[in-house]
């Protein structure tokens, strides 16, 4: 079964506090690899995420897919004009329990409380994917 994004995206969290600055839209909006609740994929995450954007993973948005590209068709049409358009976006970071459940840990996973979110994004960037791992292994312990 292909799970959707939104199988993964914890709805208890302030997503306000993942939001992605108003420098990060003026600059780098063009390389921003944008997922939805209804994706069925998200870029590899690096331990760079959330301080580097491109190629370090995914941000998300939640509103309906063809309401983003609406959007995103529209930002495109007014070019430099289209900060406010962006902004409504409301595109965000992924949480690290998010990007967790992506990379196939159990839900009881739990990081120590001492640790930063910029601290669990670059552990989180050095993992694997339990799952992929467990289907590797399994048949050699048969």
């Amino acid at each position: 079964k292909i799970s959707k994004v939104a199988d993964f995206i914890d709805t208890t969290i302030d997503s306000n506090k993942y939001l992605l600055s108003e420098e990060l839209l003026i600059k780098r909006f063009q390389v921003l690899d944008i997922q939805t609740a209804e994706s069925t994929n998200t870029m590899c995450f690096t331990k760079a995420y959330s301080r580097f954007i491109e190629g370090t993973g995914s941000v998300f948005c939640d509103m309906p897919n063809i309401e983003l590209q609406a959007k995103l068709k529209e930002i495109d049409e007014l070019g430099e004009n289209s900060l406010e358009l962006k902004k409504s976006l409301k595109l965000r970071f992924m949480s690290p329990t998010e990007i967790a459940r992506l990379m196939s840990f159990p839900e009881n996973f739990k990081f120590p409380q001492s640790l930063s979110d910029k601290q669990k994004f670059k552990l989180l960037g050095n993992s694997v994917n339990v799952l992929v791992i467990s289907a590797l292994i399994n048949p050699l312990c048969s």
